[in-house]
């Protein structure tokens, strides 16, 4: 939903954003539109981009114990690559010919340390935390134009599903990345989370995507008349919505459409989200290929 008359395309310079309980998003004072600021001159899609861009994925899985490292085994993390690449796949209205992204799992590392694996990394008033910082840097993986997931077996003890990093243009390296409740990839033990659909939301942010509910009002309200998620084909609404899509939600009657509830960038349980629209697919397709393709390499 975007109630702006200009492109969707817009240069993200935030930081994080977290799923269910807070909302680590800077806001849209941290947003700079491009294609306003230069009267139409912004990020576009570039013929030199392949069809398709394939990104490597790194799995770090850090726990408190050895014996956890058991609840997350190989077959766990192939099913959680299956929900993340069936996510991107299809839109709501067309198949995201716009987006086409794969992701393949480029690596896998397992950390027993109970202070990282218990970090909450939502709960300092810098952008990071002290644990988070330690095992970013210990860790990280491959260029800018790749993705490192650190899965954390207690994040904030469970009440924090995932954070993870928007694109930017002067990116701090060690810092990208995506951090998830471990608890929320499919058999996991989070209840109404544990179909792994929870990266997928991430996965969204990190290729540029705010929730579909609006930006810079934490948990909500947000408003009806605001900025939105700065995309033209998702409906506006300003409702955190933490249901089961068993009705729908007209949280801004004054606008076209229901509370695009089943969209993978709204705050929905795994069974509600199905999809993105082929406009957010272009916009990730957009800032992956301006902001992220190639660097570091």
């Amino acid at each position: 939903m975007r109630l702006l008359t200009s492109t969707i395309l817009g240069l993200l310079v935030c930081c994080t954003t977290a799923r269910l309980s807070i909302c680590g998003a800077k806001g849209p004072q941290a947003l700079r539109n491009k294609y306003n600021e230069t009267g139409g001159g912004g990020l576009s899609l570039l013929p030199m981009w392949p069809e398709l861009f394939t990104i490597k994925v790194y799995f770090h899985i850090i726990t408190s114990t050895t014996e956890e490292h058991g609840l997350y085994h190989p077959y766990m993390l192939a099913k959680q690559m299956d929900v993340l690449n069936t996510g991107f796949a299809h839109g709501k209205y067309t198949p995201l010919r716009r987006a086409k992204f794969k992701f393949t799992l480029a690596g896998v590392t397992r950390t027993v340390n109970y202070n990282w694996a218990h970090d909450n990394p939502n709960d300092y008033k810098t952008d990071w935390s002290p644990n988070e910082k330690q095992y970013k840097k210990a860790l990280r993986k491959g260029g800018y134009s790749d993705v490192n997931v650190y899965i954390l077996s207690h994040m904030h003890e469970g009440e924090l599903l995932g954070i993870a990093t928007y694109p930017r243009a002067e990116p701090i390296r060690w810092a990208d990345g995506i951090i998830l409740l471990a608890s929320t990839m499919p058999g996991g033990s989070k209840e109404g989370f544990d179909q792994g659909k929870t990266l997928v939301h991430e996965m969204g942010h990190w290729l540029g995507l705010y929730h579909t509910f609006g930006t810079g009002c934490g948990d909500g309200p947000c408003s009806c008349d605001g900025p939105g998620d700065y995309v033209d084909d998702t409906t506006v609404g300003n409702h955190v919505y933490r249901g089961d899509c068993t009705a729908a939600v007209n949280s801004c009657p004054d606008h076209v459409g229901y509370d695009d509830i089943s969209n993978y960038m709204n705050y929905g349980k795994d069974v509600c989200d199905m999809h993105f629209t082929a406009l957010q697919g272009q916009r990730m397709r957009v800032l992956y290929g301006n902001l992220r393709w190639k660097r570091w390499e």
